[in-house]
């Protein structure tokens, strides 16, 4: 009956120790997608950017030819 106890104390304290790291590492994972996600958000932007820019020069050059 004792080493039953033992036993579930011991994994109770392994899950005690065990689950803050999981979370951890999911949380870190998240925050890492998270940074991807906005660096190609802001290479997009910066394409599209671009592309407005060459539009409106070719605007304006068409206007005055």
């Amino acid at each position: 009956m004792i080493y039953l106890i033992q036993g579930t104390n011991i994994l109770v304290l392994l899950g005690m120790l065990i689950v803050p790291f999981i979370l951890g590492y999911f949380f870190i994972k998240k925050i890492r997608e998270k940074n991807e996600e906005t660096e190609t958000l802001e290479v997009r932007m910066a394409l599209l950017e671009n592309r407005v820019k060459e539009l409106e020069e070719y605007i304006e050059d068409s206007r005055w030819e």
